[in-house]
């Protein structure tokens, strides 16, 4: 693979990962329940939105080192599939756990294609 392949797909995965961490960040967003803002819905609020700040943790980290993104997505997808296991439909639990473990197979070929441009140098 080329350097400018690999670098694409960093940047794929980085957006995607972004994008992820976007939507979790989002649902995080059901904690609030009334027309009024309180101090148990902002508290909800911020647990709610810890998930998404370990995505955007692992993409800023996976950016620099894919090895490190590639074993953090597959821990968050190995951690979502343990805790949101059962009773939720199919495409929801796909969401939910496929896609880091995407993440992890893209920040893992970026790391295997830069090691094997790194020997031919």
């Amino acid at each position: 693979m080329t350097g400018k392949f690999i670098r694409l797909l960093l940047v794929i995965g980085s957006v995607l990962a972004l994008a992820y961490a976007l939507v979790l960040f989002l649902l995080a967003m059901d904690s609030f329940e009334s027309d009024t803002i309180a101090l148990r819905d902002i508290l909800g609020f911020g647990i709610h939105s810890v998930p998404s700040l370990i995505v955007m943790i692992l993409a800023l980290v996976g950016w620099k080192t894919p090895l490190w993104g590639c074993l953090g997505f597959f821990a968050v997808a190995v951690g979502f599939l343990l805790f949101f296991g059962g009773g939720y439909d199919t495409i929801s639990f796909t969401m939910i756990t496929g896609i880091p473990l995407v993440l992890a197979i893209i920040y893992a070929v970026v790391w295997f294609a830069s090691r094997k441009n790194m020997k031919e140098l």
